[in-house]
């Protein structure tokens, strides 16, 4: 499946050294009622402003939610990027570069969160750590080959942050080989535990990640995705056995680019045993593992036909099985969109509406949750990525009495409707 990450939607600039990054701040209130002191059916009491700090409404059981005016923390990714050899990357010369990535994320408490026991406090993370060279082979000049850490060919919807496959993590391999058909990919990624140690070590998982995609098909593009999971037990220092299990996963996805302003994007996934979240992460040790199962369908599509309006929609169709005694399918169903309207090249309005239906195959929660948010926008640009972008939004959110304590933590845990309200800066470089 072919990579979306961030960074292969900004142009790099062609030098020795060079960067980028995202970031996303805002400040936003709400958990303890509206302005005023008018009667508030979600929250069965009145609250005048200033209202506690926000908290995000997500389903339970559900991988993502609508994020425009539902996102409760600042969070960053800072890029840096050194070209070692042919910064240009001409066809007839080896390139060879180096990509150091951090992740940082914090609660909106505090400008200096330093709280006691951690809780709140700014998190910092590496995410990427590793080298990649081209055309080191003459018969096939766009393969590259890499070793290190890294975002390895995800594939995300923006509008909920959902990430229909995300295989990143720790390994090598090689990539983009044209084989005149289609590309080709390779790699080698890996994960563990360090808080689970038997005596073969860490509790870990290796995968064998292949890829086969920009295969020409009428309408598009075609790409097919295989992972083979092992993970390795052992017997924990209590004398706790965990089991071995080997499993495998496989996709396939197409792609049509360049319509009606955007793109369109559906695929079928299914994995069994540890392969089965889909990820290089590894899950808590089960004696079933090597039975559980996991189906997803989705579908998203970018549309904007004029400079005027465009429109992001999706649908996602999941169920995963523990294949625990007692325990059935989990079910996840969600649609949502968000349109924007550009009234000139720097003032727009967004509006976002989300719906989530979720069941839990332990019989704990089964209901739905629904996200509306209205945001007037200032930006660059009439696209619908065009960042940077400072907005206002309010956001309310409904859902049903099977999900009733569920949603939106201690300030919710009785209702069934909350609001929100706030400013955010989002910026791409």
């Amino acid at each position: 499946m072919p990579d979306d990450d961030f960074r292969e939607r900004v142009a790099r600039v062609a030098d020795f050294a060079d960067g980028e990054g995202v970031d996303r701040v805002g400040l936003a209130l709400g958990p303890h009622g509206l302005a005023g002191t008018g009667h508030q059916p979600w929250r069965h009491r009145h609250h005048p402003l200033p209202s506690g700090q926000q908290v995000a409404f997500q389903a339970p059981g559900a991988d993502a939610k609508y994020r425009l005016g539902n996102e409760a923390e600042t969070y960053a990714e800072l890029i840096f990027v050194n070209n070692w050899i042919n910064p240009e990357q001409a066809a007839d010369k080896l390139w060879m570069r180096t990509e150091f990535m951090v992740e940082a994320n914090t609660t909106n408490s505090a400008s200096y969160a330093n709280f006691p026991g951690g809780i709140g406090n700014d998190n910092f993370r590496l995410r990427e750590a590793f080298v990649q060279a081209g055309n080191v082979l003459a018969a096939f000049p766009e393969a590259k080959f890499w070793a290190g850490e890294r975002y390895y060919r995800r594939y995300q919807v923006h509008i909920n942050d959902f990430y229909i496959l995300d295989m990143s993590g720790y390994g090598g391999g090689i990539e983009d080989l044209n084989l005149g058909i289609g590309k080709l990919a390779v790699a080698y990624l890996g994960g563990a535990r360090p808080d689970i140690v038997t005596d073969n070590g860490n509790y870990a998982k290796s995968n064998i990640d292949i890829r086969f995609y920009d295969v020409t098909v009428p309408l598009g593009k075609l790409g097919i995705w295989f992972d083979l999971a092992i993970s390795p037990g052992g017997t924990t220092q209590d004398g706790t056995s965990i089991p071995s299990a080997t499993g495998w996963a496989v996709g396939i996805a197409h792609q049509r680019l360049e319509w009606l302003g955007g793109y369109n994007w559906l695929s079928v996934q299914y994995g069994k045993g540890p392969a089965s979240n889909f990820s290089t992460a590894v899950t808590d040790p089960s004696p079933y593992v090597k039975d559980s199962e996991r189906f997803r369908v989705a579908e998203h599509v970018l549309i904007q036909p004029n400079p005027v309006f465009a429109i992001m929609a999706e649908v996602v169709y999941q169920q995963i099985r523990s294949a625990a005694p007692g325990e059935g399918w989990n079910q996840w169903i969600s649609l949502g969109a968000r349109p924007q309207v550009f009234f000139n090249d720097v003032f727009s309005i967004a509006f976002e509406a989300g719906f989530d239906h979720t069941h839990s195959g332990d019989g704990r929660y089964d209901g739905w949750l629904s996200k509306y948010t209205i945001a007037p926008q200032l930006g660059v640009g009439r696209k619908f990525f065009s960042r940077p972008v400072l907005r206002a939004f309010v956001t309310y959110a409904n859902w049903s009495n099977g999900l009733r304590g569920f949603v939106g933590g201690p300030a919710f845990q009785n209702a069934t409707q909350g609001l929100t309200y706030g400013v955010q800066a989002e910026s791409w470089w």
